[in-house]
């Protein structure tokens, strides 16, 4: 699916700047903005970009670009109309992941990270698409704001690939299947919100109000065949794909409608309460064109939202909230479930509470715990990866830790910490107790900075060092011993210097270029790893 971010019209001035590094790198990029009429009521700003590159993997090219012009008419003071537009485009010659096998396990030699497991003329994977954003806004100032908009959204993806299956007992043989997958999607959302501001005695309410509806239409088609097998150690290209048929063809269509309310209430100079309300209603159809079958099903929720916060002293605030959620399960980059019934929709419920400290105008911190609820999540079907399953009913809780620090005028740090532990806690197929695939138990940061100032000159250098403990590959093989990959510590760091409308930034990336890997890929039997070494140069003008 595509970003749905919002490009937003601002004064600042236009930029051209040109980034260039090792691989290959080049990205221009154009980001002008300025009135389309004397006067000013009517403005316009435009983002273009395009980015190619080699990789450290054999074969891949990545290349994408991406056209984002926004237009704004001050209607009145107080009544702004804005267009937004997103067009991207990007292709890439599809990339899976290596084996487990050889990398991570084996008596082997260790494959290299370069290693490409399909076939280099398999054909590229081809995404593009649109966004389009019509939005009426009419602010009265903290009296209150409306805004009505409208979105309409539209994307295709076309991957051929080759992914990897297993290695067999003599650790070099890889077994490969194609996999074609096409897929194209087309969403529609309308909605209003309303923000007012009110002092009720010695309360200050700001309320906030709206409504939304969608329809997401979602078609795949997804192709299956016979590849041969792939020697690891002397890999010989060339292999075409065989026997080639139609896995799955289906189409899915959301209905979505939903209106909440919200009051965040400021009861006394110390205590601050926030209260709302969300309800939901979903229509999920599904039909396979495969199979000649077809499902719905309606479900509908009310989610609500509340959160406290008391600011005993600058140095101890403490805060509390709770939260509900409930959304569609769409079924983008796989197939739906083997029985062709909708899987129906996530239900979240989230906990929280911690204290934020700032210690001095130079320090603070948040500390916070947290437990989420979700269930009714997919996952890979153990059977064929492709195919999606729901657990009945996961759970993440943990501790997190953020803080920051300026030690001198030039020296400031940054840390954070994450403990994460994240298991299956009810579900037919998993056992109870099965860890999540992909997440930490640790996870941590550090970075810190140092800034100049030298007449017309500003400057910095950072450096960092990020850290993630290991991970269990897939849910999916909950059956059997887990697999893990092994945990990791990356060094990055950059520079920047600039003078008046002239800036350059650096930027280095696993600096040490260590070889790891990031997670498990494609129903536990592969790994991705981490980016090799990276270097980033951009340079700038502003006008």
């Amino acid at each position: 699916m595509g970003s749905k971010c919002f490009v937003r019209s601002s004064s600042v001035a236009s930029v051209i700047q040109l980034g260039v590094g090792n691989f290959g790198y080049v990205q221009p990029q154009l980001d002008l903005t300025g009135p389309l009429v004397p006067g000013g009521k009517l403005r316009y700003r435009l983002i273009g970009t395009h980015e190619q590159r080699s990789s450290y993997i054999d074969f891949v090219k990545p290349q994408a670009s991406q056209f984002a012009p926004t237009v704004d008419y001050q209607v009145t003071d107080q009544l702004l109309l804005r267009y937004q537009g997103d067009w991207r485009q990007r292709n890439q010659l599809r990339y899976v992941s290596l084996p487990f096998v050889g990398t991570i396990s084996g008596s082997g030699p260790r494959l290299p990270r370069s290693l490409f497991t399909g076939e280099p003329d398999q054909g590229d994977t081809e995404n593009s698409g649109y966004l389009q954003t019509v939005v009426l806004e009419h602010s009265r100032g903290e009296s209150g704001r409306t805004r009505v908009y409208a979105r309409f959204n539209q994307n295709r993806f076309d991957q051929p690939s080759i992914a990897p299956r297993d290695v067999l007992a003599d650790e070099r043989t890889l077994r490969r299947r194609f996999n074609g997958f096409i897929e194209s999607d087309r969403e529609t959302v309308v909605g209003a919100q309303w923000v007012g501001r009110a002092e009720v005695g010695r309360t200050v309410h700001t309320f906030s109000t709206g409504g939304d509806a969608s329809r997401w239409h979602y078609d795949s088609r997804f192709d299956r065949a016979t590849v041969s097998n792939l020697d690891l150690l002397k890999p010989v290209y060339g292999a075409k794909p065989t026997g080639q048929f139609v896995l799955d063809d289906t189409r899915d269509e959301f209905v979505m409608s939903g209106a909440y309310v919200q009051d965040a209430m400021a009861l006394t100079d110390r205590l601050t309460v926030l209260a709302g309300v969300r309800f939901d209603h979903l229509t999920n159809r599904t039909l396979s064109r495969v199979s000649n079958t077809s499902g719905e099903s309606r479900d509908q929720q009310f989610s609500p939202r509340f959160g406290a916060s008391y600011d005993f002293a600058p140095a101890f605030i403490p805060f509390v909230s709770y939260s509900r959620s409930f959304f569609a399960n769409f079924n983008s980059g796989s197939l739906p479930a083997r029985d062709k019934e909708p899987l129906g929709p996530q239900r979240g419920e989230q906990w929280e509470a911690g204290i934020k400290s700032d210690l001095s105008d130079r320090a603070m911190f948040t500390l916070s715990a947290f437990r989420l609820d979700r269930s009714n999540v997919p996952n890979a079907d153990p059977t064929d990866p492709v195919f999606q399953v729901a657990t009945g009913l996961q759970r993440s809780q943990g501790v997190e830790l953020f803080g920051s620090m300026e030690l001198t005028k030039q020296w400031s740090l940054l840390t954070s910490y994450a403990y994460t532990d994240a298991r299956v806690v009810r579900d037919t197929r998993i056992a109870p107790g099965t860890l999540l695939d992909n997440v930490p138990f640790n996870s941590a940061r550090v970075w810190g900075r140092w800034s100049m100032q030298r007449g017309q000159w500003t400057g910095r250098l950072n450096a960092g060092v990020s850290y993630s403990g290991a991970v269990r590959t897939s849910i999916a093989t909950a059956t059997v011993a887990p697999l893990m990959v092994p945990d990791f510590a990356v060094i990055d760091g950059g520079a920047a210097l600039e003078r008046g409308r002239i800036g350059v930034d650096a930027v280095l990336q696993n600096a040490a270029d260590r070889y790891y890997f990031v997670r498990g890929a494609f129903g536990a039997t592969g790994v991705v790893p981490g980016d090799a070494r990276r270097v980033i140069i951009t340079a700038r003008v502003r006008h």
